[in-house]
C-alpha cells in the first residue's frame, strides 16, 4: 500500500501515530477532519513510504503540515462530512516505496457489495 500515509504526533506514546491517510498528489493527504481536534498542525508530522513505524526504513518521507483543508460542512459533534485535506509542507518524491493512490473521477459508479480494500495501522 505505497500510498498510505502516518499522521504522527509527538505527544502521543510510542510511535505516535494517530489516523491513517492516502497521499493523493505529491503535496496533499486524503484523511478524517476528526483526527485533528483541538490540536495544533505545527506539531504534527506525516510519514510516507513506511511500513514499519517503529523504525523508520531508509524510503521513508517525512513531512510537516502547511494547512488543512477542512470540509465546510464538517461538525466535530455529529462528524458528518469527516473529511480535511492537509497540506504537506513540501511535495513527496515519488518512487517504487510511494505512489498516488487511483481517485476516481465522478463517472465512475460503483455497485453495492463490490470489494473494497482497507489499508492502515489499527
Amino acid at each position: 500500500w505505497c500510498w498510505i500515509v502516518s499522521i504522527q504526533h509527538p505527544w502521543k506514546i510510542g510511535m505516535g501515530h494517530i489516523c491513517g491517510g492516502s497521499l493523493i498528489s505529491p503535496q496533499w493527504v486524503l484523511t478524517a477532519a476528526h483526527c485533528f481536534k483541538a490540536r495544533h498542525i505545527t506539531m504534527w508530522h506525516m510519514v510516507i513510504g513506511d511500513i514499519q513505524l517503529t523504525q523508520l526504513g531508509p524510503e521513508a518521507q517525512v513531512r510537516n503540515i502547511k494547512r488543512l483543508l477542512i470540509h465546510k460542512h464538517y461538525s466535530n459533534i455529529s462528524e458528518r462530512n469527516d473529511i480535511v485535506l492537509p497540506e504537506l509542507d513540501q511535495p513527496v518524491q515519488c518512487s517504487y516505496y510511494i505512489q498516488l493512490a487511483c481517485v476516481p473521477n465522478t463517472s465512475l459508479t460503483v455497485s453495492e457489495l463490490t470489494t473494497c480494500y482497507i489499508s492502515g495501522w489499527g
